[in-house]
């Protein structure tokens, strides 16, 4: 008898892009990235496969990670979420990515990127109105996507952190 192949259970990428700074950046892309997925077991290199990605909330034609993000306005974040599925569990072993943007007059030897930082996201979550935990803060429902990670892993690999779209918070 034949024995049942599982379908692959989607998995995202997201990308949280915060334009802390008082002028726009414009024409923001990624121009290369490449993560390297392995399993846990064997260290095996595993193939990956992107079915879908999404800019805002808008879905995209891209089924690569380079993405064009146009202008970001200056004090506000740009969120890309990539679905994606793999030939077996494992986990990202390594991520590599190059951004290229211009600066106000269009010249990129003026651009500052400041970091590139990578966290393990655990869930893509909605974050909306007052929470314990924000003492207050009053987030708002920007109707993007928030990225419930953990950014100190521990042998549990419990969350302990939410980057947030919405502009008026700090992450």
């Amino acid at each position: 008898f034949t024995i049942p192949v599982e379908p692959a259970i989607p998995f995202q990428l997201g990308l949280l892009i915060e334009n802390r700074g008082y002028g726009d950046a414009n024409d923001v892309q990624i121009v290369s990235s490449q993560p390297e997925i392995v399993e846990n077991e064997k260290g095996l290199l595993i193939n990956f496969a992107i079915i879908g990605s999404r800019l805002g909330n808008t879905p995209t034609a891209s089924k690569t990670l380079n993405i064009e993000f146009g202008d970001i306005a200056s004090r506000s974040n740009v969120v890309c979420v990539w679905d994606m599925v793999s030939t077996l569990r494992g986990k990202f072993s390594n991520f590599s990515a190059t951004f290229q943007y211009k600066g106000p007059i269009n010249d990129d030897r003026l651009s500052l990127i400041e970091s590139v930082e990578i966290y393990e996201l655990t869930h893509i979550v909605r974050v909306v109105g007052d929470h314990p935990l924000g003492s207050g803060l009053g987030y708002v429902d920007d109707g993007q996507d928030d990225f419930l990670t953990n950014i100190r892993p521990d042998a549990f690999y419990v969350p302990d952190h939410v980057f947030t779209s919405d502009t008026r918070q700090g992450n």
